[in-house]
């Protein structure tokens, strides 16, 4: 039954019961009729007396009304009687007011005076101006007696009406506050108390099913019906937040270990030019010795040894430099593909944030037609609508970034082939000088007299040599740039790992059952943004405050862990298992942040890889108490 259809029968009800108070009112108006009647009576009386007095008047003219005197002075005396005792017939009331019962007793006395004068008065006519005294008295005391009668009747007239009023309408306000009560306020109040569960974050929340087709019952089953689609959203973000993390994680390392190695290379390509440098020279120094050849035939075959062995070992060099220049070809096309994933996830998120911000929307909507009921929801889908859009801002800079990381990849690819065919290029040199070598080797009986072709054979060497060495310092230079842009991806990553870091923070109060089931993933995602923030502290996208560090209670895993996991798990082994390592991990972090904050890079370095083993062994305790965890429902349930 709707409220408007509730309402409308208690307002019949208000009617009736006026009605009600009507009838009572109109019974009191009856008794007003029955006291009106009393008074009635007291103004016969002041007529009776002074016809009693014209028939003892009449007596001395010589009229006898002997018959009436004596009727009318008993109808008097019954009045009198009925006054004071009260009279059915008469239909006149007991005189109960100790006033008015007092000022009757005067009225009688006066009464019983004036008949005494009255019979004096008919033997004898001095008593005539007695008789009028006496009349006079009699009427004086009887118009008191009128006046009191009248003010203590409208007194009780008023009290009663009042009372009857009053009770009347505390019936009625008792009624409706009854019926506000159990249709409306008990159930307001109860689905504000749900609100106030969902507020906190309790998502888990289930509204009770009201029977009937009313306002409240309507809006009850379209806020279960909110809450299960908000859930639904809910459970996809958490776990694209999970799916994001993982892989934004995986990425952060693998993308850590390719700068690492691509300063690895870097390293080596310098090296390498070094080398090449090197050999310039001594080929140089070849040149310069070729014209003592002739005196010194056994130092030149020990030069052209050397020589040879030196464009031996840099063609190995060049070779080794080659397919470290295809791994780091392949690993910067794995990078564009690890981009590309996470541009479909981030596609992923920005559906689920139109989602949410559309939801909310259509939450106010609902939330406004609600009125005041949905006043304190309209707050909350407010703010899930707010919450919406910053996660498409962040999302949009997100795709943006992501897409220009895209682009100087392939920048990157695209120089990388270049200088692969440019070790290609330095290789077939090598070869070239390996050749002229041999014929050195070969030809060095006959260096006297061939001291100017092998003049002429070392210069060309020279200049190979040479542009070995600018060969080698472009891809020095490209390993240079490459770890720079790796640098760059790790900035990149990070800020992802931050953007991901506010979406599990703006997350982290709201609890579902499908999140619930989650619990062991959702802990391993915030133990690994706790890591990732701790390593973009090192490469400076962020700056860490040691003394600012949550301990490992002070943590979002910490607190789960303390709080819920220990409720939950705290009997399992497994679960036992990971606190030793968490609180050495939090140490170690603090001492990373304040290696590095000291400038003691290296140090800070170390700590760090030390911590990422700790890392993975609490990941693996957890994945372990899922398991377990996982294997007891399974028996439970098969029990």
């Amino acid at each position: 039954m709707r409220i408007s259809t509730r309402s409308n029968i208690a307002w019949v009800i208000l009617a009736v019961i006026s009605l009600v108070n009507t009838s009572i009112l109109l019974f009191q108006l009856t008794l007003i009729s029955e006291k009106d009647n009393v008074v009635n009576f007291l103004g016969k009386q002041r007529f009776l007396s002074q016809q009693i007095a014209s028939y003892v008047l009449a007596k001395y003219q010589g009229v006898d009304h002997e018959a009436e005197l004596q009727q009318a002075m008993a109808f008097v005396d019954r009045i009198m009687h009925g006054l004071i005792e009260g009279d059915r017939e008469l239909k006149l009331p007991r005189t109960t007011e100790e006033r008015v019962l007092f000022q009757m007793r005067m009225v009688e006395d006066a009464w019983k005076q004036y008949k005494e004068t009255i019979q004096k008065a008919k033997e004898d006519p001095a008593f005539a101006p007695a008789l009028f005294e006496k009349s006079r008295i009699f009427l004086q005391e009887m118009d008191r007696a009128v006046s009191l009668f009248a003010i203590d009747e409208n007194v009780k007239i008023l009290r009663v009406i009042q009372i009857s009023l009053l009770v009347v309408n505390l019936v009625i306000l008792v009624g409706f506050a009854v019926f506000m009560q159990r249709n409306i306020v008990s159930l307001i109040l109860g689905l504000t108390e749900r609100i106030k569960e969902l507020t906190k974050g309790h998502l888990d929340v289930t509204l009770p099913e009201l029977k009937g087709k009313d306002e409240i019952a309507m809006l009850y089953t379209d806020l279960q019906h909110m809450l299960t689609s908000f859930k639904k959203i809910f459970n996809k973000l958490v776990v694209a937040s999970n799916t994001v993390v993982s892989t934004v994680d995986n990425l952060r390392v693998q993308g850590q270990r390719t700068k690492d190695g691509v300063s690895l290379q870097a390293f080596e390509a310098t090296q390498i030019a070094t080398a090449a440098e090197e050999m310039s020279q001594t080929i140089n120094e070849i040149a310069n010795s070729a014209t003592r050849a002739a005196e010194n035939s056994e130092k030149a075959m020990q030069k052209s040894e050397e020589g040879k062995k030196m464009a031996s070992d840099a063609g190995v060099i060049i070779t080794n430099l080659g397919e470290s220049t295809e791994e780091l070809k392949a690993m910067v096309e794995k990078l564009h593909k690890r981009s590309t994933e996470i541009g479909d996830i981030v596609a992923i998120i920005k559906d689920i944030a139109d989602q949410t911000n559309l939801l909310a929307l259509n939450a106010t909507i609902e939330a406004a037609r609600a009125g005041k009921q949905g006043k304190g929801f309209a707050v909350v889908a407010e703010e899930v609508r707010n919450l919406a859009e910053k996660t498409l801002k962040a999302t949009t800079e997100i795709t943006e970034e992501i897409q220009s990381i895209q682009k100087e990849i392939r920048q990157t690819v695209s120089s990388m082939g270049k200088t692969s065919q440019e070790v290609t290029k330095v290789s077939d040199y090598i070869e070239k000088v390996t050749g002229v070598l041999h014929a050195i080797t070969n030809a060095v009986q006959e260096v006297k007299n061939q001291v100017t072709d092998i003049t002429a054979a070392v210069e060309e060497q020279a200049t190979a040599s040479h542009e070995v060495a600018r060969n080698v310092e472009k891809v020095s230079m490209e390993s240079k740039n490459i770890e720079t842009m790796a640098h760059d991806v790790m900035h990149e990553v990070n800020t992802l790992i931050m953007v991901t870091e506010q979406l599990r923070s703006a997350t982290f109060e709201f609890r579902t059952e499908e999140s619930e089931k989650m619990i062991f993933d959702i802990a391993k995602t915030d133990h690994r943004l706790y890591v990732g923030k701790i390593a973009a502290s090192l490469i400076g996208d962020v700056v860490l405050d040691p003394s600012n560090l949550p301990d490992h209670r002070q943590c979002r895993f910490g607190k789960w862990y303390v709080s819920e996991g220990v409720q939950r798990f705290g009997n399992l082994q497994v679960f036992k298992a990971i606190d030793e390592p968490h609180v050495r991990l939090h140490a170690l972090a603090k001492e990373v942040v304040i290696a590095w904050n000291r400038g003691d890079r290296e140090r800070a370095q170390k700590l760090y890889k030390e911590m990422e083993d700790i890392s993975r062994e609490v990941v693996t305790c957890l994945e372990k108490l899922k398991v377990t965890t996982g294997e007891a429902k399974a028996t439970n349930k098969a029990v």
